[in-house]
């Protein structure tokens, strides 16, 4: 009785293969698990900074004030890097301290700098913040307390 004892070269040569695509397989799906996890952390840190930002804005801009445009000019976006890579700083003039400062990306990032806040009309501001995907803008009004009231108090 002459039997086959062991595996042939093809055998073998057969199971390495298979194991190289499931090795390969599985070292992708963990690199890809990686960019990932990178995507959800600059997403949530992005969304974070745009909370704060807008709150903290928010805040200063409903307080009673005289001039309105004074109070627009409060907050400046300040940008400097490379080309490939900007930081950009949001600064509280009234404070003057920097509020936040985060990474802009999107093409021309750090070309956009300014005001971040305009009167619409007495006691209405607009805020547009960078914070959007690829550094769009996020705008919304803010409305000082008094007008605020005021709009209420005449529905009534």
């Amino acid at each position: 009785m002459n039997g086959q004892r062991g595996l042939t070269l093809v055998d073998a040569l057969v199971a390495v293969a298979l194991s190289s695509a499931v090795v390969l397989g599985a070292g992708r799906l963990l690199l890809s698990s990686f960019h990932t996890f990178e995507q959800v952390d600059r997403l949530g840190r992005q969304q974070q900074t745009l909370i704060y930002t807008a709150t903290a804005m928010a805040d200063r801009l409903r307080r009673p004030s005289d001039f309105s445009a004074q109070t627009a000019a409060a907050f400046r976006l300040v940008c400097r890097g490379e080309p490939g890579e900007c930081r950009c700083t949001v600064q509280d003039r009234e404070e003057a301290q920097p509020l936040v400062s985060f990474d802009r990306l999107g093409p021309g990032a750090c070309a956009q700098t300014g005001a971040l806040v305009e009167p619409v009309q007495n006691g209405v501001f607009r805020v547009a913040l960078p914070l959007g995907p690829n550094g769009q803008r996020v705008a919304f009004h803010v409305t000082q307390r008094p007008f605020g009231l005021a709009s209420t108090d005449a529905l009534r």
